[in-house]
């Protein structure tokens, strides 16, 4: 005797489940550096944009040397002419102002192009300090890319801090300006102590709690972690800058 067909049971698959990962803006993304870095941490480890905030570096950057040129040769002369003095080479008067003028034509041109390639220069060194650091040291797990674009995003903290600190520069006829614990150092402070606290400026080290924060979140650490390495690398920074300023 033949059953009656059963009802063939119709399995349902659900779609997949895809993360809606919000897209910002361009002026949301700026407005993270400066006040929410955690959750611009969070949108570069899944979208990990470089390349524009490369170009927005430079673009602050090239600009603001041009403006400032003048304040910027006069330290140029001033350093050439101490090397002068210091120089156990004895080099006539004509020669020496031959010097420095060829240096000041070279420089005028140079001086901005070289300060826009050292973006993407600074970024790439502090990437794989980063990635030693995170990945190998303390085990975490970061990509390239992820870490490059959160440095190259809180550049702009230390390219906008130019600008700001410009009008100062200008007024005050000197490159010399210093938002931080340099401004209380005498004329006859060593180099390397000079060199060493006009690292520690205000923006600098800004942008050095921005980028701990948003790589916190890249590693899923602690924000307090994150700031803390930050400035520790930060600070092993500017002693080997100032220890290397002494040659």
């Amino acid at each position: 005797m033949e059953t009656p067909n059963e009802p063939i049971e119709q399995v349902h698959h659900e779609p997949p489940v895809v993360n809606n990962i919000p897209k910002p803006n361009l002026f949301q993304k700026i407005i993270w550096v400066f006040s929410n870095p955690y959750e611009l941490g969070k949108h570069l480890k899944f979208q990990p944009q470089w390349l524009l905030p490369v170009i927005l570096n430079m673009l602050l950057i090239i600009p603001l040397q041009i403006i400032l040129y003048p304040q910027t040769e006069m330290k140029m002369e001033e350093e050439i002419r101490k090397s002068f003095e210091n120089s156990k080479v004895q080099v006539s008067d004509d020669q020496q102002e031959k010097i420095i003028e060829t240096s000041k034509t070279v420089a005028k041109f140079t001086t901005p192009l070289l300060s826009a390639m050292s973006v993407p220069l600074i970024a790439v060194i502090t990437t794989w300090i980063w990635m030693f650091v995170g990945n190998l040291l303390i085990g975490g797990e970061a990509k390239f890319r992820e870490l490059f674009a959160v440095i190259t995003w809180t550049m702009l903290i230390v390219n906008f801090g130019g600008w700001i600190k410009a009008p100062i520069v200008i007024v005050q006829n000197t490159v010399e300006v210093y938002l931080g614990p340099a401004v209380f150092l005498s004329n006859d402070a060593s180099k390397f102590l000079k060199t060493f606290l006009a690292g520690l400026d205000f923006f600098y080290l800004w942008q050095a709690i921005a980028e701990g924060i948003a790589i916190a979140a890249i590693y899923q650490w602690s924000k307090t972690k994150g700031v803390v390495l930050s400035l520790l690398i930060f600070i092993i920074a500017m002693l080997v800058i100032a220890s290397l300023s002494l040659f």
